[in-house]
């Protein structure tokens, strides 16, 4: 049996490379089933071990958002210039156990 597991480590990079964007203003497009996205604006507000969160672009809201969703594309991240703050391939960052 094989089973896919994110390592720590790599949750832990991704964290590190979403970090440098704080406190800029990204776009989010939220995958949330059924073929429907969530697209927001917002300023990336704080890095947590697990999550991160955006304020929305009328500081009234806040989202958090996990890490693990940027592996599993149901989450892009992006400047508002349409350049993309994070691509991960889940493929390789996953580690094969049998």
């Amino acid at each position: 049996m094989i089973t896919n597991m994110v390592s720590k480590e790599s949750l832990q990079k991704i964290r590190q490379d979403i970090e440098e964007y704080k406190g800029q203003k990204i776009c989010v497009k939220a995958n949330v089933g059924r073929n429907k996205c969530e697209y927001k604006e917002g300023i990336l507000d704080s890095t947590y071990s697990n999550v991160f969160t955006v304020i929305d672009s009328n500081l009234s809201n806040v989202s958090s958002y996990s890490y693990q969703d940027l592996l599993t594309n149901n989450l892009e991240l992006t400047l508002p210039n349409g350049e993309s703050i994070a691509g991960y391939d889940y493929s390789v960052i996953c580690h094969s156990r049998f």
